[in-house]
């Protein structure tokens, strides 16, 4: 009895000594990390990197975020003996994939190209609830947006551009991070130039004269958190653009868009109108603003409405616009219209000061006279009525008697 009460508790030892042996092993450093709101993290780049993980105890779930670029193809996979299963998520938490065994054996594989950069959420589960076991998790992510202008990291080995009236584009990128593209090209004195990126990355623009001396530089004036450069060259040469990522971790493709405008110093037309002439106080008023620019001159950039002294709409493109406001208070209004064209010559209508609209306390109603002459005797009567409004005096005369 004793001998077989050993054998028992030998053999229960052996057991929790494995036990013991197989959770070291398969230790998971990046634990906790058990759901959206207490993730690991990691950081993807070009080159394939990789994290010794562990799905342990059974149906644990690894969570884990990172950055991605827009239109990069991120890559993700794991290599072990178990069943894993991979997930990918958005900053949402919206699932924007998953795969089971694309990988090697039973392992997942997921292959990626996320449409804009941002946060992004990794889970790693095994296939079934009883899934355990160690995993090494790959990932890196492929440049997409090659450009094809490399190199041109500096003024000396710069690319070059043919800057013309028509708008024209070029791919390129800010790959690896903290890259600087260079780029030449010829300008003509007294015409604007205008550069800007179009990209979901956040780009800065400098521009350089011939002798690399620094004109203007321009972080988010474009669209998201593209920079937008316009500026009126003096005098005819090679100039240099260099396009950079904001931060030197920033990375990722873009579209540089380029074009001037022939020198331009013909204002452009503008016109205001408005109606009622003399609203009351009931009324809305509609202004009507009508601006173009000269043929073949730069376009209208802006025509902004101002009503007494301050600017109520802008638009943007030429054409006949329309703004409806009020009712206004009663007394003395004033409103004029102010337009620029894209080499930033200016009018305005009136030419100067503003034009001005009364607005009285209530309609003035157009009287309506309804008349009667009316012969008594040597007396002619004539009656004035006005309606609606304050009835006429009457006026009499007398007949001459008849001789």
């Amino acid at each position: 009895m004793k001998r077989i009460l050993s054998v028992i508790i030998a053999a229960l030892m052996i057991v929790a000594f494995s036990a013991t042996v197989v959770r070291v092993s398969g230790v998971d450093s990046f634990e906790p990390d058990n759901s959206f709101t207490e993730y690991s993290t990691m950081t993807v780049t070009t080159s394939l990197q990789n994290q010794s993980r562990s799905i342990e105890p059974a149906d644990d779930n690894d969570y884990i975020r990172f950055y991605a670029y827009g239109g990069e193809k991120y890559v993700f996979y794991t290599e072990s003996s178990i069943d894993t299963y991979g997930y990918l998520y958005n900053s949402s938490q919206n699932e924007l994939a998953h795969d089971d065994d694309s990988g090697t054996d039973r392992n997942f594989r997921i292959e990626y190209t996320f449409t804009s950069s941002g946060d992004y959420f990794l889970m790693v589960k095994g296939y079934s609830i009883i899934t355990q076991g160690p995993y090494t998790l790959y990932y890196y992510y492929e440049s997409v947006g090659v450009d094809s202008f490399e190199p041109d990291n500096s003024f000396a080995e710069c690319s070059t551009m043919s800057v013309a009236t028509s708008l024209q584009s070029q791919s390129r990128s800010i790959d690896p991070a903290g890259d600087n593209d260079y780029i030449r090209f010829y300008a003509y004195g007294g015409n604007k130039y205008i550069f800007y990126t179009e990209s979901s990355i956040d780009t800065y623009g400098h521009l350089y004269d011939p002798n690399k001396n620094e004109l203007t530089h321009d972080d988010d004036s474009g669209t998201d958190q593209n920079f937008r450069i316009e500026y009126v060259i003096a005098s005819s040469g090679d100039y240099f653009l260099q396009v950079r990522g904001y931060l030197s971790s920033t990375q990722g493709p873009y579209t540089l868009c380029y074009n001037y405008f022939e020198a331009d110093v013909t204002p452009p037309t503008v016109r205001v109108d408005i109606d009622p002439k003399r609203p009351d106080v009931t009324q809305v008023v509609t202004f009507t603003v009508v601006v173009h620019d000269n043929d073949g001159g730069s376009g209208i950039a802006n025509a902004t409405l101002y009503i007494d002294g301050n600017p109520v709409q802008t638009w943007t493109t030429a054409g006949t616009h329309t703004y409806i406001s009020g009712p206004y208070s009663q007394g003395r209004h004033t409103y004029y219209v102010e337009a620029f064209d894209n080499y930033n010559n200016r009018k305005t209508d009136p030419p100067e000061g503003n034009r001005e609209f009364w607005v009285s306390t209530q309609q003035l109603l157009q009287p309506t006279y309804l008349w009667g002459v009316l012969a008594i005797g040597t007396v002619i009567i004539v009656l004035g009525i006005v309606v609606p409004g304050v009835v006429i005096p009457v006026m009499t005369t007398r007949r001459k008697k008849q001789r």
